[in-house]
């Protein structure tokens, strides 16, 4: 079933329009909050500007669908690009092995950078399974999140690649565990880019796989020391690995990241960014 909320416009299109195929299904800048699904038969879903999912309303996107997002300037989200940001609501995308969902640029020559990301600032349950994210300037951003035990969340089976700033970004908070996750060829170079950048919290990271993220595969901008042994590298030279680190090693006022031991070969399928609690995610809601 497909709920549209009355506030919000969704039109089908059988043209092609700033560079999405033909055929496809439109959403504008709005808030969806009412109970909404995206499903196969409106795929792509083209996004022009912040989807905000809100007033308790969730968003569930079903396997096999590609959500594409419009490179837009100022648009007032965390990052210039379209986004969906999840304020006291929920995200629902369970895809397959066989038909993952996709959430991608709109460019019809995609380059990293070009939409904003997934934000998670909400109450209610967010779950992203078999979910591949590129083209982004941050791939999925959880912002202050407290994890209490009441209702489920996880996301699982997460490919990250070609995101311009952070593969995944974790701002203050009680976060998740990040578990089997691939984060590869994100970061554009700048200071503190790359895979994982942790701020204001820890987390337990292990069995990923984290390498070709530049300048740094994992961050820690924080006071907090950081579990990430078990990962693959993309190498078995422990000192080429703790160059691809930043921690208290750089700046002796953060916590240290400790990758030892570490895999000797890729992680396997599966797995993602993990709740060991299984709770209610919450956020505190800041001006960025």
């Amino acid at each position: 079933m497909f709920v549209m909320p009355r506030a919000y416009w969704i039109v089908l299109f059988g043209f092609a329009l700033a560079g999405a195929s033909a055929g496809f299904t439109a959403i504008l800048q709005e808030d969806i909050t009412e109970d909404t699904v995206w499903d196969i038969s409106g795929s792509p879903y083209v996004v022009y500007g912040n989807l905000y999912v809100t007033n308790g309303a969730t968003l569930r996107i079903e396997d096999g669908v590609t959500v594409r997002f419009d490179k837009v300037s100022h648009d007032g989200g965390r990052w210039d690009g379209a986004e969906i940001i999840v304020i006291h609501g929920s995200l629902i995308a369970e895809g397959t092995p066989g038909w993952p969902i996709v959430f991608t640029s709109n460019e019809q020559i995609p380059f990293p950078g070009d939409w904003g990301a997934i934000v998670v600032e909400g109450d209610n349950p967010v779950i992203l399974e078999n979910c591949r994210l590129e083209y982004a300037k941050e791939g999925l951003l959880l912002w202050n999140m407290t994890v209490s035990a009441s209702m489920s969340s996880s996301v699982t089976g997460l490919e990250i690649t070609n995101c311009s700033v952070h593969g995944i970004g974790i701002v203050g908070g009680t976060p998740p565990d990040i578990f089997g996750c691939t984060i590869v060829g994100n970061g554009s170079g700048m200071p503190y880019q790359g895979g994982i950048n942790l701020m204001d919290c820890a987390a337990s990271i292990n069995q990923n796989n984290l390498f070709d993220n530049y300048p740094y595969d994992l961050v820690n901008d924080s006071i907090y020391n950081i579990d990430a042994t078990e990962n693959w590298w993309d190498s078995v030279d422990e000192m080429e690995i703790a160059q691809k680190i930043f921690d208290f090693n750089d700046r002796s006022v953060l916590g240290e990241v400790n990758f030892v031991p570490f895999l000797t070969e890729p992680a396997g399928e599966g797995g993602g960014v993990t709740f060991q609690t299984w709770g209610l995610i919450k956020s505190a809601y800041e001006d960025y």
